[in-house]
């Protein structure tokens, strides 16, 4: 087992989190990926038995462990307890340790996720991902001890159940159910939540991040709303193969009287449909040769050599090409910042709330310093003007203008106060009374 610690990532998590303790096991090529709130010798031991006793449950127990010098004295002490051999790389090696290749490629693949989270998806749920990361990662890698298992097949014993658990893209804006024992007679039957990953220990349940009450919930009721994908949906074949296969089985539970009529009504249904005599019911209006589908685009109905319909697309479908970059420089400068320190402008343990962005609703803050400043308008001068200078506003004064009223100035020598008491005390005889030196009469 290769064992060593990331750097730190730009924020904090909710729950205080800021780096990953990846472990990589060689025999089933497994990579491990822990948040942890630090790097101290006690935060590093505590992962590193918690990924120990982790492989020896599932009978991969490590007998040689290769690692960098953080927590080297516990890690020593705890590998002598469990009878495995240590081997400690010297400092600013790089290759020796293993770890390093399985931390570029955990950074690889959770950056890759990071990319299709929704644009307003607070970075600081970014330790909510680790096992949903973990799972697609592990699932792409082939073990050592048999080629044909995955890593984490070979790890866990068994497949991953898509059916059980499934997945959607990382950071999904969605809507959770609110059951009724919760939510008031009026209120709203859903709450607006963030997708953080599969709730393994339930049965097709996922967790979320709500803020609205600030804490996680695990539902099986919500609507997933994604914002750089589009959900799959049944082709035309394969929505008619699973509908002939839900029809066989349900006849098959009719009584005999009841299947016996409805049989006769399909197969003349059946008939009038292959002689395209389709008949149409009250209510119903026939189908055109331009249609439109669910999603809003037109297709037109041709017909081959052979008869078949085909479908042509009219327009095209929406490009699906956006992508979110949450770690960006400018992104996490411009974030706001969350904390486990209680201020005015924080509260730990807690995100802003999901606005839309088609309709704002900003709220006023007590405090006018905490309220978004009016932008000031822009005053432009189209002319100079020399009869009013503003000059307890920052706009741009002409220096036509300030040469004309420094000529004025010094022009009109009647109109200018001097000292002329004392200009005849001074020592020097002055041609103008600008001249005049006052400066031992300030004393």
């Amino acid at each position: 087992m290769y064992t060593d610690a990331t750097g730190a990532l730009p924020v904090v998590s909710l729950e205080g989190n800021q780096y990953y303790f990846v472990a990589y096991a060689y025999d089933p090529n497994y990579v491990f990926a822990l948040p942890i709130p630090n790097l101290r010798d006690d935060t590093i031991i505590g992962a590193f038995k918690q990924v120990f006793q982790e492989l020896k449950s599932k009978g991969f127990k490590p007998s040689f462990n290769v690692t960098d010098n953080q927590a080297a004295k516990p890690i020593k002490a705890y590998l002598e307890k469990e009878q495995s051999q240590w081997q400690f790389v010297e400092p600013n090696n790089h290759r020796v340790n293993a770890a390093e290749r399985a931390i570029q490629t955990y950074k690889n693949h959770l950056i890759s996720g990071l990319c299709t989270t929704d644009r307003d998806w607070p970075l600081q749920l970014w330790d909510t991902l680790t096992e949903q990361a973990l799972i697609t990662l592990n699932l792409l890698r082939t073990s050592r001890v048999d080629p044909t298992k995955s890593a984490y097949h070979q790890l866990h014993g068994h497949r991953y159940d898509w059916n059980a658990h499934p997945l959607a893209p990382p950071g999904t804006k969605a809507v959770v159910y609110e059951s009724p024992t919760t939510r008031t007679s009026w209120g709203s039957r859903g709450l607006d939540a963030w997708y953080c990953g599969p709730s393994l220990d339930h049965y097709r349940n996922s967790k979320f991040y709500v803020p609205a009450t600030k804490a996680y919930r695990i539902s099986g009721s919500y609507d997933l709303f994604p914002q750089h994908c589009i959900l799959p949906t049944f082709t035309p074949d394969q929505h008619v193969q699973e509908v002939s296969s839900e029809l066989f089985e349900s006849v098959q539970k009719l009584k005999k009287p009841a299947r016996r009529k409805f049989l006769r009504k399909l197969a003349r249904a059946l008939e009038l449909l292959a002689t395209n005599n389709n008949p149409v019911s009250e209510g119903e209006t026939t189908q055109q040769d331009v249609t439109t589908s669910e999603g809003g685009a037109e297709t037109i109905q041709d017909q081959n050599s052979e008869g078949d319909v085909i479908f042509q697309r009219v327009n095209d479908a929406p490009a699906v090409t956006t992508s979110n970059d949450p770690t960006n420089r400018n992104a996490v400068r411009t974030a706001p910042r969350t904390h486990q320190r209680q201020t005015r402008a924080n509260t730990p343990g807690q995100l802003p709330a999901i606005i839309n962005p088609d309709h704002p609703n900003p709220t006023q803050r007590k405090s006018p310093r905490l309220n978004a400043p009016d932008e000031e308008p822009i005053i432009t001068i189209a002319t100079p003007s020399s009869e009013r200078i503003p000059l307890h506003s920052p706009n741009l004064i002409a220096f036509h203008a300030v040469n004309l009223l420094t000529q004025q100035v010094y022009a009109d020598t009647d109109g200018t106060w001097v000292p002329r008491s004392f200009i005849s005390s001074s020592p020097l005889d002055q041609s103008s009374p600008y001249d005049a030196d006052i400066e031992h009469f300030c004393a």
